[in-house]
């Protein structure tokens, strides 16, 4: 039986600031407000949180936005739109194999978050095939998956998805999946603002 979550007043707290404060910091060209992000990761501990745009479709990752972005890209060489390149070959070979990485696209269901011990024991996680991820040393994640926003109409196989990591020590816990259940909505909407934004010229960042 799965042990009831409790959210605390200071968790509330910390939720309306993330959904109603203001954030003119949004990327020029994909991804939403590192202020954002760094709110998350400090309400949802973790030692990378990771932005990016999925297309299984094509194998294609279009974007990828990462808190600190030295730890999560240090195994690949370049930055910018080389980034994906780097990360294509990498990710795409294993994605299918990654019951996690894959659950999304498998199985239509978006809403869920997910993580990999959702899928696999620590013994079958250490030797799974999913390339990217755990020769960064990353030990347990959360995922959220949201449609992209980018065009007019969705494209089947066309995901964002946003990953906490963290490397040894503890899991993450039903408390940060639960607050991220309650987040989801409220992030796919600080999606759909950025893409205002930037649309309208308004975008602040890089």
């Amino acid at each position: 039986m799965t042990a009831p979550v409790t959210a605390t007043e200071r968790d509330l707290r910390a939720l309306a600031g993330i959904i109603s404060d203001d954030r003119p910091d949004v990327p020029a060209k994909e991804g939403l407000p590192p202020s954002l992000l760094a709110d998350l990761m400090s309400e949802i501990r973790c030692d990378v949180i990771a932005f990016a745009g999925f297309d299984s479709g094509r194998q294609e990752t279009w974007f990828v936005q990462a808190i600190p972005e030295t730890r999560f890209l240090q195994a690949i060489p370049d930055r910018g739109e080389a980034v994906t390149e780097h990360l294509d070959p990498v990710h795409w070979q294993d994605y299918w194999h990654c019951q996690s990485c894959s659950y999304p696209d498998r199985t239509g269901d978006l809403r869920s978050i997910v993580n990999n011990a959702d899928f696999y024991s620590p013994r079958q996680w250490h030797s799974t095939r999913c390339g990217i991820y755990r020769p960064m040393g990353f030990e347990h994640d959360l995922m959220l998956t949201l449609p992209a926003t980018s065009g007019s109409v969705p494209e089947r196989g066309r995901t964002m998805r946003l990953f906490f990591f963290r490397g040894l020590g503890p899991d993450f816990s039903e408390r940060d999946r639960a607050l991220l259940t309650l987040l989801r909505p409220h992030l796919h909407q600080a999606c759909v603002d950025a893409e205002r934004r930037r649309h309208r010229g308004d975008s602040q960042g890089p």
